[in-house]
């Protein structure tokens, strides 16, 4: 495939994705970046399944691309949960901590 093969499927997937996780997208050159890397996560994880893709040529590159992309945006969503999650603990503590005479009450509105 030349370059503006992989540019164009991984336009296609990385749109395709985004809209079926149901994000906005990360625009023109993230939405390429997500379907390129999608195309090499879903080849993986085909191979490792064990199966193949039922269409052939572009369709199905564009498809596995599509695969691997939603898995690869499900991943980085699940990441960024768990990093706010993780910044939403640090920030109560650090609030605890410079003023123990606040309520529970005001320290549960720091992460709503």
């Amino acid at each position: 495939m030349d370059i503006l093969t992989w540019l164009i499927v991984g336009l296609v997937a990385g749109v395709l994705a985004s809209l079926i996780m149901g994000g906005t997208g990360y625009g023109i050159i993230g939405d390429i970046i997500i379907g390129i890397a999608g195309a090499f996560v879903g080849s993986w994880v085909l191979a490792k399944l064990g199966t193949g893709v039922p269409i052939s040529g572009l369709p199905g590159t564009i498809l596995v691309a599509f695969i691997g992309a939603v898995l690869l945006l499900f991943l980085l969503r699940l990441l960024r949960g768990m990093t706010s999650q993780a910044q939403c603990a640090l920030e109560r503590h650090r609030r605890w901590r410079s003023t123990a005479t606040q309520t529970s009450s005001v320290l549960e509105d720091v992460c709503l």
